[in-house]
């Protein structure tokens, strides 16, 4: 006999880069593909346990154009055949999507032959998943690049998951290169989630590719009009301090498109991270749900990946509207696989996923209670 539920039912939602899904086709491909599935699979079978609904946002989606140079021929066909039968590239990543969700058992479609899918400037495309027990109930948006080489994704969809008012989820990949990119494209992220017109609560999945840049209250100090909070940013900067050794971080050539740097008259150099778009989403009313549940102990969600030598960073955040912040339950960095109660067979199974195998990003997974999202809509 199964006890009470400890909680009430929540909407569990997962923001993933999926490291260049579909861009290649060999075994070792299909294979990290497979793995993927597995994860999300594992991760859709522990919400559907708990009696929670299940949201997926995901990043690199790989459609590239059929002229693209960069583009390579799939088990011996040239260029020319491989995108003879889809030569759009907004249907090739919507087909992406359509596979995606194939193997999750995840709807993907917002209306017939819809998929909700942002197509971005370049190769990179971001799309949403939900499972069937989830409404899509309109206001579908997409943001692309402002130009060639602004590599920016973004969509959005309002979906009925059970609260007084459909909310808002999307997507968002910003751009790895280019600081004022980023920064602007925040400004548009921002006005896609708050805009007055058809304003809805909102749950953003995204790659910020930046630092984020949340205060939270620290404790009271005493002053001489009473007690106040001292202020602090939840996020540490990851590179002047090894978030998880505590070390400090030489300087990397590779910091340059993540920091601003300045020098003194002798030449010294000093560098702090660019939190340009966090602060425009945090002042702007977009807030980061692990700085909002104040997540201890921090963690990273990329910097496991061989290669990656910029160290431990939190890269992937779920940002939302501030009537979403009191309806918070958890949050959490999904570096080991989701264990649901189920049979013990597929439990081994999964216990044998390594999700730092699967993705050179870790998925990040906030859990939100839809009743209990406040009836303010604060714009």
């Amino acid at each position: 006999m199964s006890g009470p539920p400890t909680r009430p039912p929540c909407v569990c939602f997962w923001t993933f880069n999926l490291f260049c899904y579909g861009d290649g086709d060999t075994p070792e491909d299909h294979a990290r593909y497979e793995m993927l599935h597995q994860l999300i699979r594992a991760g859709h079978a522990r919400a559907a346990a708990a009696g929670d609904v299940f949201v997926l946002a995901v990043q690199e989606l790989v459609a590239r154009d059929p002229d693209d140079p960069a583009s390579r021929p799939h088990r011996g066909r040239p260029i020319r055949h491989w995108f003879r039968a889809r030569p759009d590239k907004a249907r090739l990543a919507g087909h992406r999507l359509a596979q995606l969700a194939e193997a999750t058992g995840l709807r993907y479609q917002y209306a017939p032959n819809k998929p909700a899918v942002g197509v971005g400037t370049k190769r990179f495309h971001t799309g949403l998943l939900w499972d069937e027990q989830i409404t899509p109930a309109g206001g579908f948006i997409t943001l692309p690049g402002t130009g060639p080489w602004d590599s920016m994704s973004m969509v959005g969809l309002d979906l009925d998951v059970g609260a007084r008012t459909p909310v808002k989820h999307a997507s968002h990949h910003a751009p790895a290169d280019g600081m004022n990119l980023r920064a602007d494209g925040a400004e548009r992220v921002l006005k896609a989630m708050t805009d007055a017109r058809g304003y809805r609560p909102g749950v953003l999945g995204q790659d910020g590719n930046s630092t984020s840049a949340d205060w939270i209250p620290l404790h009271k100090l005493d002053t001489e009009h009473g007690e106040a909070d001292t202020w602090v940013q939840y996020e540490p900067d990851p590179y002047l301090i090894n978030p998880v050794t505590g070390e400090p971080v030489r300087w990397r050539r590779s910091f340059a498109n993540q920091c601003t740097v300045t020098r003194d008259r002798e030449g010294h150099r000093t560098w702090q991270a660019d939190r340009r778009p966090g602060e425009v989403l945090f002042e702007g009313g977009l807030y980061d749900s692990a700085a909002a549940l104040r997540m201890l102990p921090w963690q990273p969600t990329v910097g496991h990946w061989p290669g990656d030598l910029d160290g431990p960073r939190r890269l992937d955040i779920t940002r939302i509207t501030k009537e979403v912040v009191p309806a918070l339950i958890s949050c959490e960095v999904i570096s080991t696989a989701p264990i649901p109660t189920i049979p013990i067979s597929v439990i081994r199974q999964q216990r044998s996923i390594d999700p730092k195998k699967a993705s050179d990003h870790l998925a990040f997974e906030t859990c939100y209670n839809p009743a209990m999202i406040s009836r303010e809509c604060t714009i």
